[in-house]
């Protein structure tokens, strides 16, 4: 019986050893199909046209067009398909600015075949996903600042945006703030309601936007 895929790829990187070595990482995950690569931003838009693919991991640097452009783009135009950025920038700014872009994602190029794994089949759920590196930068920041932000949310569900914003489930939020998965989707469901966000992704770039993390 052949193997059904439930989550199509794109890769976009200009450089053709990266698109090779990821997929040589995902070679033996069954749920995953790459079903096309591109060298560069307008390549990848004609392939996204083409094949339709449910998320795109996104090289930020490249030549013709780069992956902050490009993932503007396809986030006005193919609002459904998810974008994880690829990148060897370990920083806030860069974070925050591919968010804004309309990433879902953001994974650094070191990262382990398990994590980008976990990161594909994240985003394709509607959660948002960071290298762990990155996740703690941003927690380390939101735990040393003196104060919240201006939000209209209470001070427990600053707390869980934070998390959002750091990429971790609601399972994993739960344990770090020992509630029940329940409280947690309720934190989360009244986050979305007074921020006014569709998803865990723009729920991160107002955390981002607002400097909570």
């Amino acid at each position: 019986m052949p193997i059904k895929h439930s989550i199509r790829l794109l890769l976009v990187d200009d450089h053709q050893i990266v698109r090779e070595g990821i997929r040589s990482s995902l070679a033996d995950e069954e749920v995953i199909l790459i079903v096309g690569e591109a060298a560069n931003g307008k390549i990848a838009l004609q392939k996204i046209k083409e094949l339709k693919p449910d998320v795109v991991l996104m090289d930020l640097n490249m030549p013709v067009m780069g992956g902050l452009e490009t993932t503007r783009l396809i986030s006005q135009q193919f609002p459904e398909i998810k974008v994880i950025a690829l990148t060897v920038y370990e920083s806030n700014e860069y974070v925050s600015e591919i968010l804004r872009s309309g990433a879902r994602g953001y994974v650094l190029k070191n990262t382990s075949p398990e994590q980008l794994i976990a990161a594909i089949k994240s985003v394709k759920e509607g959660n948002a996903f960071f290298s762990p590196s990155i996740s703690r930068l941003l927690l380390e920041e939101y735990t040393n600042k003196k104060s919240p932000p201006s939000l209209p949310i209470t001070r427990r569900e600053q707390e869980v945006l934070a998390l959002i914003a750091a990429g971790h489930t609601t399972k994993e939020i739960a344990a770090r703030l020992d509630l029940s998965v329940r409280t947690v989707e309720t934190h989360r469901a009244q986050l979305m309601k007074k921020l006014k966000a569709r998803n865990a992704a723009e729920l991160s770039r107002i955390a981002l936007e607002r400097k909570l993390v």
